[in-house]
């Protein structure tokens, strides 16, 4: 049975729950291609922090054989940048079904992949 949570939603792992800040839909664009090329926004945690903290959490949420969490925009792309996967820049953002494949296997090291959407579904 799935489970529902806000960790891949809002406000998620990435903005600053003791300084939200409020962000015009006009401005997202501009606002998010400068916190993934800096790491830094106002409203926002770092990234690094943040991305840390998200790994940590989709670790402990993950069942036992294959777990799909599902999310959008701004946390595929900035996990992405942060594990070194893509350079996010607002015209390479992340495509239509396009993800991060974290993979772990008992006794081996965390790999991380970028899945492209329908055309690698047995590549992951």
């Amino acid at each position: 049975m799935p489970v529902v949570t806000d960790l891949l939603g809002a406000p998620g792992p990435f903005r600053d729950p003791v300084r939200p800040a409020a962000i015009l839909p006009e401005e997202f664009g501009s606002y998010a291609t400068r916190y993934l090329e800096s790491g830094r926004a106002p409203g926002m945690r770092p990234l690094e922090e943040a991305c840390e903290h998200l790994l940590r959490e989709m670790r402990a949420s993950a069942g036992v054989g294959l777990s799909v969490l599902v999310s959008h925009d701004l946390f595929v792309a900035g996990l992405a940048r942060f594990l070194g996967l893509k350079w996010v820049h607002r015209d390479d953002w992340a495509d239509f079904l396009e993800g991060v494949c974290v993979l772990e296997s008992p006794g081996e090291p965390i790999r991380y992949r970028m899945f492209h959407g329908l055309r690698e579904i047995g590549a992951c």
